[in-house]
């Protein structure tokens, strides 16, 4: 062991020791600056035996420091010194070493993070492509196993060529199991994992249409396949899907974008990679217009188009369609696809599928009801399969028909009736009917309120476009169908219904096509379905006729949001609004005009806008445009009846024309109302969707006149909104008198477009003398005139190459001055109207211009640094140049008086005498920006580049005041600065605040208005108006005589635009403005906008805003 007396000297102790408390120095560096890296245990593990080693290192220091440096050194010592020194030293490596790894798994963490943060993103733009939850839910069930073999044979070989035709079309008649086909391939796809994408079994009935089946089918792909979720995701990157609109998308444009396009860069992405086919299911097409039970309703024409696509697409991607043959899908599909007709498989084969099903079912029954062991017996299999005659949904009735305790009697009267093969499932049915409803039989006759309920009930499941629930449906109660009969009726229909839990619908097409179409059905019991339609309509109509009335939830506030109030809506009237007008095309008729007409119109005049508030409160307002569309198209369909189809002639987009003069003059005047009505909900969806009181309150209110919605309902409301347009003509009144030779336009002629306003960001404004005209210069070269209370250009603008950078008006008007960015200043004498100097001596763009208060004499700042002095008449300089040795760009510069002036550059203000002195008189410890002087009394204020405010007393210039800074709570980004006597204005980005200096707080804040940066600022001579202009080529002249007040016009102070059109204070909403006033628009102080270009100014009434909202009701229904 080594002991001090092998030490060379205390020397060197001392210099180790040293070194080692450098060591541990650098360590403590290393440590504090990576304290905040203990994620991960290497390092963790690191820096707590780091901690040790200082704790023991300090403890050696301590020791040796209470006995001298070179006094009783020991062994000890030396070796703890050592040992401290290793510790140090592996420190060191392990640290690099855990910094590495930790390194790695920080890179590996944000790998990670970054992948989950893209697989949300991919799910959130699903979620909104992702069709409403149960529109797209399949209620079809597949084959029993054992049957539909050779088919399913036959649809799995195709799905896994690549060499045929890419679209396979499943046809038959009805009944004959497609849909159980494409559901079963569909399941046995996605069993084996051999590409099944995604499926979409049409339903007419419920709420599915080609674009919901569009957006199920590629939130499927997308799901299944990344790759194509990546595409999809990588295509919207720029544009959400929330952009498009799915209520008025098109078919075939949805179709392109969400399944056709990605698809396609798909197949080209995985050519080379041995992707296996994709296949996707379309089933039903023929119910895919979901809007009748009729069978003359056909699919819209433009799917079909779109479909057809499908056959340019890779051989790979394999598409399966499931139809029948009726108009046009055989015109679309026939050329491009593979078809498979379920008709004309082998009967051997269909014998032995439908006897397997028979067999099978009915030994559950057997079971599940304990009958005799004999039952069935064979033979009656045998004929249950003849009279089925291929028809699977003949075979699956017969099930659900049997399967009761009677089963015995049923199946024996099944068997008795003796029919020819074709017509068996209608003579089925009509034993459903009959079996379903014995006892309601009088003499042969049903009675009448049972009859009556039937109707509803029946009516309702077979003509409904939606889906009716099995338990507390809205629609039954509305029908107001009798709940005991209504339990009993289900039940007794239970063979012809869909076994699920939520909801009732019948089991097959065709079962409604009997109760509407065949004569086999029993009279009484046929549901007529335009009549059905009718009484569901008139039903709601009531419905909403009775609940409607003004603030149905009693809203508390104008101010706030829509908040979840639909609670405490009823669901009755909630259905009534959202589904009212479904199926309305088939139903109208024009012999009816004082029955059914009559109930719409009255809805329309009276309880329009209550609809759209309960609309608003369930948050489904694009159910209005639907319902209004739908009921657009009932009259179209009514008006049609008039003449022959060539009688009726398309006027314009919404119009029609008829020959024959015979269309009642109402039935033109509610056409006209609905096309009202639509424009109306167009414009202020984002307004009713947000707040419903300001249905009432701006939408009336900012309508146009002339819509017949204002007219109709303006009379009842108190007007809450009052907007005033400036017009062209406005703009231009005058202009003759005032548009002479003032200012000379060199090489530019009287081109009346050089007097609409400014074509790039302005950069300078002031008022001129009696703040009768505004003076704006503008980076277009330009320098312009105004009137401050119209808003009207006067004289003729003077323009220069280059752009204007600054422009400054001498305190009693004389003169004009303004600076350009080729080191020109120009200088006018206004009361002669001529201009007087060309100030074009120094080369460097002009960054600030001053003139004395008589105007003779003008100081000019450069971004060199330099400021020149120049007497403007003579057009001489007073004085030799200021050249700042740092060539620091001036910021500022203002005269004090007619012998001295200011400027700002860098950190220092200098003071400039008319005698060749310069020299500072202030500085400050951040660079100076913007700065302005006011003389009563005598301040310097400025801005830095941190963004403070700093005001100085110039009151005795050889003795300025220290700086005084107002205190924190000024927002960043102050880019200009005007002050006048204790009032201070800053333009902080877009807005402006106004701040008291001798009370060093805010009188009015967030002026808001601009669009862009604000860029310059200027106060009347009183101090009551102020200007500002901006990047948005705009000047605008605020009202604040009054910075006590809250609000102006009823409009608070703070009060802003946002994104959607609101005019907000805080969160607080106070009116929402249509776009198409929005721009030029003033609101509370803004008294002008200057541009021109015609402006807007709108007020609202005070007296109507907030909890006080309701009192603009002036009508009944209160």
């Amino acid at each position: 062991m080594q002991t001090p007396q092998n030490l060379k000297d205390l020397q060197d102790w001392d210099a180790n020791l040293v070194q080692l408390i450098d060591d541990m120095t650098q360590a403590l560096a290393y440590v504090q600056d990576l304290r905040a890296m203990e994620s991960t245990a290497h390092l963790k593990q690191t820096l707590i035996e780091f901690d040790h080693s200082v704790q023991d290192c300090a403890a050696l220091i301590a020791d040796q420091a209470k006995t001298g440096w070179k006094d009783a050194l020991t062994g000890a010592h030396v070796t703890a010194m050592q040992a401290l020194c290793r510790r140090f030293e592996r420190w060191r490596v392990q640290f690099h070493v855990s910094l590495q790894v930790d390194i790695r798994s920080t890179l590996n963490d944000i790998t990670e993070q970054q992948k989950k943060f893209f697989e949300r993103e991919r799910w959130k733009i699903l979620d909104m492509i992702r069709p409403p939850e149960g529109t797209d839910e399949c209620l079809v069930s597949g084959c029993m196993a054992g049957t539909r073999e050779g088919v399913l044979a036959r649809v799995d070989a195709w799905a896994r060529r690549t060499d045929e035709k890419n679209i396979l079309w499943i046809t038959g008649h009805p009944g004959s199991g497609k849909s159980c086909v494409a559901r079963s391939v569909a399941d046995r796809l996605d069993a084996d994992h051999s590409g099944a994408a995604g499926c979409f079994f049409f339903s007419r009935g419920t709420s599915c249409n080609p674009i919901t089946a569009t957006r199920a089918l590629c939130a499927d792909l997308a799901q299944s396949q990344s790759a194509f979720a990546d595409i999809l995701s990588a295509q919207f990157t720029d544009q959400r899907p929330s952009t498009i609109n799915f209520r008025l998308a098109k078919a075939p444009e949805t179709w392109r974008r969400l399944i056709h396009t990605p698809l396609g860069r798909y197949a080209e992405n995985t050519v080379d990679d041995g992707q296996r086919t994709l296949v996707l299911i379309i089933d039903a097409l023929d119910e895919s217009d979901g809007v009748a039970n009729t069978p003359s309703a056909t699919p819209a024409t433009g799917f079909l188009d779109a479909l057809a696509t499908w056959a340019t697409l890779s051989t790979s991607l394999r598409l399966i369609v499931t139809s029948r043959t009726q108009h046009p899908i055989p015109e679309a599909l026939e050329a491009i696809s593979e078809r498979l007709d379920l008709s004309a498989t082998t009967a051997d084969e269909t014998w032995r599928d439908i006897y397997h099903f028979l067999t099978a079912s009915l030994q559950r029954i057997r079971a599940e009801f304990l009958l005799p062991r004999s039952w069935p017996r064979e033979a009656d299999i045998d004929r249950l399969v003849d009279l089925a005659g291929g028809l699977w949904v003949w075979a699956h009735t017969v099930v659900q028909l049997l399967w009761t305790v009677e089963a015995e009697s049923v199946l024996r009267r099944i068997l008795s009736v003796g029919i020819a093969k074709g017509g068996q499932i209608w003579e089925l049915y009509r034993t459903v009917l009959l079996i379903a409803f014995p006892r309601q039989q009088e003499d042969g006759d049903w009675g009448p309120a049972f009859l009556e309920d039937y109707a509803r009930l029946v009516g309702a499941l077979a003509c409904f476009p939606g889906r009716v629930a099995r338990r507390g449906s809205p629609l039954l109660h509305i029908l107001r169908v009798n709940r005991p009969t209504r339990k009993w009726i289900v039940q007794q229909l239970r063979p012809v219904l869909k076994d699920h839990a939520q909801y009732l619908a019948f089991e097959h097409r065709t079962f409604v096509e009997f109760l509407t179409r065949s004569e086999r059905c029993p009279e009484e019991l046929r549901i007529d379905s335009a009549v059905a339609a009718r009484m569901i309509a008139c039903a709601m109509l009531d419905e909403l006729r009775a609940s409607l009335r003004f603030d149905e939830t009693c809203f508390k506030s104008s101010r706030r949001e829509n908040s979840p109030r639909s609670t405490d809506i009823s669901e009755e009237l909630k259905f009534a609004s959202l589904y009212w007008a479904e199926g309305l095309p088939a139903l109208l008729d024009p012999d009816d005009e004082d029955q059914f007409s009559g109930l719409i119109r009255d809805f329309l005049m009276t309880k329009f806008l209550f609809w759209l508030e309960v609309l608003s409160l369930c948050g489904r307002m694009e159910r209005a445009l639907v319902q209004l569309e739908s009921l657009k198209q009932a009259l179209r369909v009514c008006i049609s009846h008039y003449g022959t189809r060539q009688s009726v002639i398309p006027l314009q987009k919404t119009r029609w024309r008829l020959d024959a003069p015979t269309v009642p003059p109402s039935t033109w005047s509610m056409l006209d109302f609905i096309d009202d009505a639509l424009s109306f909900v167009e414009c202020f969806m984002p307004c009713v969707k947000r707040s419903a009181p300001h249905i009432y309150l701006s939408s009336i209110s900012l309508c146009d006149l002339t819509s017949r919605i204002h007219q109709t309902y303006a009379p009842s409301l108190a007007r809450y909104a009052h907007v005033t347009v400036q017009t062209a003509h406005d703009l231009r009144d005058g202009r003759d008198e005032t548009l002479q030779d003032v200012i000379h336009v060199p090489d530019v002629s009287d081109d009346v477009l050089l007097l609409e306003g400014h074509a790039d960001r302005v950069i300078g404004v002031a008022f001129t003398a009696a703040d009768e005209h505004v003076v704006s210069c503008s980076a277009d070269g330009s320098v312009r005139f105004w009137d401050p209370l119209t808003g009207r250009p006067i004289f003729t603008p003077f323009v220069e190459e280059g752009a204007a950078r600054v422009c400054a008006v001498s305190p009693c008007a004389v003169f004009l001055a303004a600076g350009f960015v080729n080191g020109k200043v120009r200088v006018w004498d206004l009361d002669a109207h001529a201009p007087i100097a060309s100030l074009d001596v120094h080369a460097s763009p002009v960054v600030a211009c001053a003139l004395s208060a008589a105007g003779g004499r003008a100081a000019v700042g450069h971004r060199d640094g330099t400021v020149r002095f120049w007497n403007v008449r003579e057009q001489s300089e007073y004085r030799r140049p200021f050249n700042s040795d740092s060539s620091v760009c001036i910021s500022a510069v203002v005269f004090v008086d007619t012998l001295t002036c200011l400027s700002a550059q860098g950190h220092v203000v200098t003071l400039h005498r008319a005698d060749g002195d310069s020299h500072v008189i202030l500085q400050h410890e951040k660079s100076l920006r913007a700065a302005s002087l006011t003389h009563d009394p005598r301040r310097l204020i400025a801005t830095t580049s941190t963004n403070q405010v700093v005001v100085w007393d110039i009151s005795d210039l050889d003795s300025p005041s220290d700086g005084m800074e107002l205190p924190a709570g000024i927002p960043n980004d102050i880019h200009c600065v005007a002050a006048h006597a204790d009032l201070l204005a800053l333009g902080i980005r877009d807005t402006i605040q106004v701040w008291d200096i001798r009370l060093q707080k805010p009188v009015l804040g967030s002026l808001a208005g601009h669009s862009g940066r604000v860029t310059a600022l200027a106060f009347s001579r009183d101090g009551g108006l102020l200007l500002s202009g901006s990047q948005d080529r705009s000047i605008r002249v605020w009202d604040i005589s009054t910075p006590d007040a809250t609000s102006v016009q009823g409009i608070p102070n703070d009060a802003r635009m946002d994104s959607e059109g609101w005019i907000v204070s805080g969160s607080d909403l106070i009116v929402w403005v249509p776009p198409h006033l929005r721009r030029r628009l003033c609101w509370g102080r803004t008294k002008a906008v200057l541009g021109g270009r015609p402006a807007a100014v709108i007020e609202v009434v005070p007296e109507l805003i907030g909890s006080r909202w309701h009192k603009c009701w002036l009508g009944k229904n209160k």
